[in-house]
């Protein structure tokens, strides 16, 4: 007996509920008729203000700028030039050490460029990478004109 009373309760909410959501289908805004606009254009009246009135501020009489009847003279256009500087980018550059020729006591310095492994003397091109000097524990280089000191030694 309960069971029934209680599924009579729930269906009154949920008709309730449904009719409130269900509402009316009809939509709640109603469009304007749009105008229509005659092609006629009418002639509209022109109007001239009379500005012979005291200035508030400079308590003088207004005096209209005068028309200016000489023509207009072109402004000279001036063109300034941007210019944009490319950063240099230096190419990938590792120093793995020295070598000494026995014989000859020149040292050959073991430069990574670009993950390729080149063995260079002092004052040696590769590319556009100039070997300057040799150090202990690290080399300075050029590059396109553009000096660094690179890179000490990777211990592996």
């Amino acid at each position: 007996m309960l069971i029934p009373l209680v599924l009579g309760i729930w269906g009154l909410i949920a008709f309730r509920i449904f009719k409130a959501v269900e509402g009316n289908n009809t939509p709640s805004y109603v469009s304007a008729p749009t105008p229509v606009f005659n092609e006629e254009v009418e002639k509209r009246d022109t109007y001239e203000l009379k500005l012979n009135y005291r200035d508030p501020f400079l308590r003088k009489l207004y005096q209209p700028p005068a028309a200016k009847t000489a023509e207009k003279k072109p402004k000279k256009v001036t063109v300034k030039k941007t210019v944009t500087k490319i950063p240099l980018k230096w190419p990938e550059l590792n120093y793995k050490g020295t070598i000494t020729k026995s014989d000859s006591r020149e040292l050959l310095c073991i430069v990574e460029i670009n993950r390729q492994v080149f063995f260079l003397r002092r004052n040696e091109i590769q590319g556009d990478v100039k070997l300057l000097e040799i150090y202990e524990d690290s080399v300075r280089v050029s590059y396109r004109g553009k000096e660094k000191k690179v890179i000490t030694k990777q211990s592996s």
